[in-house]
């Protein structure tokens, strides 16, 4: 593929080759996982996108952004279902079901506004994956075109009205506890949130994606569960309010009488477990609450 020769000719893009498509993918995905920038992963179509496909789920479950760019069969030929070498009829329906955006190039002249979306669909909301497809034609193409500024999304910041109601049932708590998602390692709220664990005593659990977010040295933290039961789920029993910070409830097993107050980017995960909701920039949010917290609840 002629993108080849850009990176030939453009020496602040590191280029890494691998042997498999899914080593590729999950070296982007770790990357974005644990650095401060996206990793990006470039495979070819058909079998070498579904290979991805592995690392891009998991990106998802874990709201992970990434960006992965495929190639595609030649122009002429997409969605005739002829049998061409790679051809994967409705490609970009196959890594929709695992991506934020996923979006094809036929117009070279459209590369920089299609990238430009990628990064807004990453950068906003709730941080998931992306895919861009692109035919060798259009690779190989060349065309006049308008670069655009780094995106640059603004945060949502939380509810005034929430945080006072999450503070209030914090503070009001006999045993609360402290559920550490992803979004807690991806925002960086981790010194306001041991600062809220301290002042509350609460013990802090990490999902397994968060493993990082808090120091495991801190007295207060308690690792991560495992898939079989373990004294952790004990504590998390005990627990009668639960602050789930940038975390999914979809693999939590809570009691019918214990309370949730999730603070989130993202609305759309909410269920009857909830009790209050922060909805909106995750550090933001977990700020705002330190601050009704220790202004309203003696230490």
């Amino acid at each position: 593929y002629h993108v080849m020769d850009a990176f030939h000719s453009e020496p602040r893009i590191r280029f890494i080759t691998t042997r498999h498509e899914q080593a590729a993918a999950y070296m982007a995905y770790g990357y974005s996982a644990v650095g401060d920038d996206i990793g990006a992963a470039l495979v070819v179509p058909g079998p070498g996108l579904l290979n991805a496909a592995a690392a891009v789920g998991t990106a998802y479950s874990a709201s992970v952004p990434m960006l992965l760019i495929s190639g595609q069969i030649e122009r002429d030929f997409i969605g005739k279902g002829e049998g061409r070498l790679h051809e994967i009829v409705d490609q970009l329906d196959a890594i929709k079901t695992v991506t934020k955006w996923a979006h094809r190039i036929l117009d070279p002249a459209k590369v920089p506004a299609a990238v430009h979306e990628a990064f807004v669909q990453m950068k906003s909301g709730r941080p998931l994956p992306v895919e861009i497809e692109i035919p060798p034609e259009t690779l190989a193409d060349q065309a006049e075109m308008d670069f655009f500024e780094p995106a640059r999304c603004s945060d949502i910041p939380p509810n005034d009205d929430s945080v006072a109601a999450a503070a209030s049932a914090l503070a009001e708590a006999k045993e609360p506890l402290i559920w550490a998602g992803e979004g807690a390692l991806s925002s960086g709220c981790a010194p306001s949130l041991m600062r809220l664990a301290e002042h509350l005593q609460a013990p802090v659990v990490c999902a397994g994606e968060a493993k990082g977010a808090v120091s495991d040295r801190h007295y207060l933290a308690m690792g991560v569960p495992n898939w079989r039961r373990d004294s952790l789920d004990d504590l998390l029993d005990r627990a009668d309010v639960i602050l789930a910070v940038g975390a999914s409830l979809a693999r939590s097993e809570l009691r019918p009488e214990q309370s949730v107050v999730l603070v989130d980017v993202d609305a759309t995960q909410s269920d009857d477990r909830v009790a209050v909701e922060v909805i909106g920039n995750v550090w933001s949010g977990i700020k705002a609450l330190e601050i009704a917290l220790l202004g309203s609840m003696p230490s």
